[in-house]
């Protein structure tokens, strides 16, 4: 699959790599072609995302980092995305959702397919790597962490952090 992750263009000036997006790069680049998109540094808005990002790398999935101040522009990222194509996987991580993923969800349900709840490292892959199988109807239910939809229901799984942190290899600086 081809994966863009992207850390939302926000008011901060403060460009910093986000360690969250790479471990999960590192934890899928060897069997999925992956890119790190930091609009901060790239100066990408909501309203060039689609021509300048979307056009270029056509992505499977967007996994988009989303702090608080952030929901505006991931709702503007979101849209952007399934107006764009809406075959694209949507999914988003990050402390909001993580701190309040019901609500959270359902506010951006519209563009939204999936969500992570918590540490990702471990479940994103295995996530990852069922999308790419396309099962005709996979089970989500083992994927620690995410948020999913059976039916009208919202399901939060349960999560799981990794306790041997080196196991997960060094994030992808590159």
């Amino acid at each position: 699959m081809r994966v863009l992750l992207v850390k939302p263009n926000n008011l901060s000036d403060h460009i910093q790599p986000s360690l969250g997006l790479a471990y999960l790069a590192q934890g899928i680049r060897s069997h999925h072609e992956v890119l790190i998109l930091d609009c901060i540094k790239d100066n990408i808005n909501p309203a060039e995302f689609a021509s300048k990002v979307l056009q270029d790398y056509r992505p499977d999935l967007v996994g988009i980092q989303c702090y608080s101040f952030d929901v505006g522009n991931v709702r503007k990222l979101l849209r952007a995305t399934k107006e764009w194509d809406s075959d694209i996987i949507t999914v988003v991580g990050g402390a909001h959702i993580s701190s309040d993923p019901i609500p959270t969800f359902s506010n951006l349900k519209d563009d939204l397919d999936f969500a992570f709840a918590g540490e990702a490292e471990i479940g994103f892959p295995l996530f990852v790597d069922l999308l790419d199988k396309k099962v005709a109807s996979p089970d989500y239910s083992s994927i620690p962490a995410l948020i999913w939809k059976n039916g009208d229901e919202l399901v939060v799984n349960e999560g799981k952090m990794e306790d041997d942190l080196d196991s997960l290899g060094d994030p992808a600086w590159d």
